[in-house]
């Protein structure tokens, strides 16, 4: 028979299996009540890759993707018109010749002898000298002894005796004019009878000219044109009919913003056509001018013409292996997926054209996905978005081989 003591420090097999039973089931009761974080610091993170116990993905194995075409298409855009016909007012072209002074003094005085002589000037201004024409001096002699010299700008206009007191106009060469003149009164000195004076007073002096008003033989008219219509245009052209005197008009002169686009005599009542570069057009405000130098028009009937070239719209290339190919067609598992996603969720309408084959988009949303394996082929392949109403905002366009 075993002591007490005996007893004591001896220990039963049944007895350890409870004691480490009770460890577990607080060790468990523990991390179940320990907060999350401090459970993931006690057990360790989770290694990435790794499938948590019991996750199975559909048909036991994960999806995967491989791509093979991305690209971002950005705005397309259809032209709602193939070309822009802008109307604009008629113009009139026409000078004005009017009588003028331009010149005067109330009177001049002048005298030559032997021990002095004494001249006279006047001074005037001339604002278009080429278009002022007819020149004439005129005054009233109320002394008039010996030979009088008339000089303006320096060249002799005049060298004479007068002997009345109201002369016939002198002519001014206008070749003489300029803007600024000075027209100089001398007396010629009395010679051998240098005893006298010879002397001149002239009063009521003028210098008188027609002067032709050519502000209205150049006309302007403005359009505007937006940057879409400017940056689509190929060419341009303008018609008009110029109703006109033959023979007597002069070369009509066309301009878009101070750029010359022809100059010719038109026939008068005919419909005249020119087409001119876009490159000369602007976006904003643009001028058209008509100028002429002589004559006169009435421009009636003027019509702006943008004939717009359609869209540059991109075509993309991928490239698909045979083997590829076949594998992709006999698989259950895999499909090539397209997938378009557009800015907003607005109506579209357009086309994609895949090898030929065409798929109708007629619809709101954000994006469109559709199995488009049917229409690969083998080699290279090529994918292209025609848009059938205006600005279609796509921000990418993929193609993937999706496995499940």
């Amino acid at each position: 028979m075993k002591s007490y003591k005996d007893r004591r420090g001896t220990v039963t097999g049944s007895g350890a299996a409870a004691f480490v039973a009770l460890l577990a089931a607080v060790i468990i009761l523990y991390m179940l009540l320990v907060p999350p974080e401090y459970r993931e610091e006690i057990l360790g993170p989770v290694v990435p890759g790794e499938e948590e116990p019991g996750v199975i993905t559909p048909g036991g194995e994960p999806v995967t993707e491989v791509e093979i075409l991305s690209k971002v298409p950005g705005r397309l855009d259809k032209l709602a018109t193939p070309s822009l016909t802008v109307p604009l007012d008629s113009v009139v072209l026409f000078s004005d010749v009017e009588s003028k002074k331009i010149g005067e003094a109330t009177s001049v005085f002048a005298q030559n002898s032997l021990l002095s002589e004494e001249t006279d000037a006047i001074r005037f201004n001339v604002l278009d000298p080429v278009n002022t024409q007819n020149v004439l001096l005129t005054f009233k002699a109320k002394k008039s002894k010996g030979r009088i010299v008339i000089k303006l700008n320096g060249n002799v206009v005049f060298n004479d005796i007068i002997t009345q007191p109201t002369i016939t106009p002198i002519p001014i060469p206008t070749e003489y004019l300029q803007k600024q003149n000075l027209m100089e009164f001398r007396v010629a000195g009395p010679g051998w009878k240098f005893w006298s004076t010879n002397e001149y007073l002239l009063e009521n002096v003028q210098i008188v000219g027609d002067v032709k008003d050519v502000s209205h033989l150049e006309a302007k008219t403005r359009f505007i044109l937006d940057s879409n219509d400017l940056l689509n245009t190929k060419k341009a052209r303008i018609q008009f009919v110029p109703n006109c005197a033959p023979g007597e008009a002069g070369p009509l002169e066309l301009y878009i913003n101070d750029q010359m686009i022809e100059k010719a005599t038109p026939l008068c009542g005919d419909l005249q056509r020119t087409e001119f570069l876009p490159q000369k057009l602007k976006t904003g405000e643009n001028t058209l001018t008509f100028k002429t130098d002589a004559g006169s028009y009435i421009i009636d009937q003027i019509l702006l013409t943008f004939v717009f070239r359609e869209p540059v719209i991109p075509t993309y290339y991928f490239e698909i292996e045979e083997e590829d190919l076949d594998e992709l067609l006999d698989s259950e598992d895999k499909y090539a997926d397209l997938e378009l996603e557009f800015v907003g969720p607005e109506f579209k309408n357009l086309d994609v054209y895949i090898n030929g084959h065409t798929i109708h988009i007629d619809e709101k949303g954000t994006s469109f996905n559709m199995n488009i394996e049917e229409f690969l082929i083998y080699g290279t392949n090529a994918i292209k978005l025609y848009p059938r109403s205006r600005n279609i905002d796509v921000t990418s366009l993929n193609i993937k081989v999706i496995t499940e």
